[in-house]
């Protein structure tokens, strides 16, 4: 077994360092404040215990640490014949040390709030410690479990599957939508250097055209990116629409002009740091002003918290109404699905996962966020 002190000024960070070190097994046996310089530091202890199938008995070694030893290592000891480390009195003691951490566990659940008879059996700690790893800040994790205590009081011996699906209705219920006869007809995608504005477009220009039957206008502001505006107009062409490429606030409300017999039309925008103020000004002096504008500020799934707080601010003066996650396959940490659009107080409106256009891209919904964050699919 491997016991670890992990340390940082996030929760949600350093969560992600027990997963990528310990991996998903690993069980968190205590959680504190700690005092620090500049404020408070986390301290999460966490500790992994390897059981008997992942070690090539005799030999001490992880049979899953090396694919190509795992195929061709083959050393199995008759039953009842264990040698080396696995029929030492020190393997035995470490047995029994994961049985008592474990209990230590159980105890340390009971005194944060969760009752009793809920940790002893398991299932709500088990359900916390997945929903840490997936990223939902530790509040979150504690306010959905302590609703399901209440909607469950009355069955003290639910199953795991009991517990499972009333976690998922609450995280459903806590996921604000926009539904798509909510969006309006002038579309605009603004977002960070790097997070796929433009497949993104493409996507939803596919989506509208295809799915809606709707006459579609595409225009690019992005001509600072090298090949931003070959991208846009290859696309365009391969979903048959008409793009234009503008530079100015003046070209912008000549495009919108030429479009105005269209039924939506996508506004494609250079990626801007959320650092980069003249940037981000020079950007809001070319987008359209005195029109009713839909605008998503588009995200990938895999940002840490800290950075989204600081892009959902720095973005704030484009007036963004929803929030679309992009990159979902690119990272087995969900939360901040859920964390995002409660920090923004805004719904959630579709989802990008993948590059493939126009297939890999989905309306957002909390079946699909509880899905991702309980590992349901």
């Amino acid at each position: 077994m491997k016991v670890k002190h992990f340390r940082g000024n996030n929760i949600s960070k350093v969560m992600l360092e027990v997963k990528k070190e310990l991996g998903r097994e690993a069980v968190i046996l205590e959680t504190r404040q700690l005092p620090g310089q500049g404020g408070s530091l986390v301290e999460i202890v966490a500790a992994i215990d390897y059981p008997d199938d992942h070690f090539v008995p005799g030999l001490g070694i992880n049979r899953y640490s090396n694919p190509l030893a795992a195929s061709t290592i083959s050393c199995q000891t008759p039953a009842g014949q264990q040698t080396g480390f696995f029929a030492s009195a020190g393997y035995r003691e470490l047995r029994q040390e994961v049985v008592l951490m474990k209990k230590m566990l159980n105890r340390l659940l009971e005194t944060t709030g969760f009752p009793g008879e809920w940790a002893a059996g398991g299932v709500l700690a088990e359900l916390y410690q997945q929903l840490l790893l997936k990223g939902i800040h530790e509040e979150v994790c504690r306010s959905l479990l302590d609703r399901v205590v209440n909607q469950l009081s009355a069955e003290k011996s639910a199953s795991r599957e009991t517990a499972i699906g009333c976690l998922a209705r609450q995280i459903i219920d806590d996921v604000p939508l926009l539904k798509v006869d909510q969006i309006g007809r002038l579309v605009t995608l603004v977002g960070p250097t790097g997070v796929g504005k433009t497949t993104t477009v493409a996507k939803l220009a596919a989506f509208f055209s295809q799915e809606k039957n709707e006459d579609i206008g595409l225009i690019s502001v992005d001509t600072f990116r090298l090949g931003a505006t070959a991208q846009i107009r290859e696309y365009a062409r391969r979903l048959q629409v008409p793009v234009r490429v503008v530079k100015s606030h003046a070209a912008m409300e000549q495009a919108l002009e030429e479009f105005s017999s269209r039924d939506r039309i996508i506004i494609d925008t250079m990626g801007r740091s959320h650092h980069d103020e003249k940037g981000l000004q020079a950007l809001q002096q070319i987008l359209p002003a005195n029109h009713e504008v839909t605008s998503f500020l588009v995200v990938p799934a895999g940002i840490q918290e800290d950075d989204l707080l600081d892009v959902l601010v720095q973005f704030r003066r484009f007036a963004y109404g929803a929030l679309l996650f992009s990159k979902l396959d690119e990272t087995t940490c969900h939360g901040i699905l859920l964390r995002g659009c409660q920090l923004a107080r805004l719904p959630l409106s579709f989802f990008a996962t993948g590059q493939l256009v126009p297939e890999d891209m989905e309306e957002a919904s909390g079946e699909r966020v509880a899905s991702l964050l309980l590992d349901l699919s």
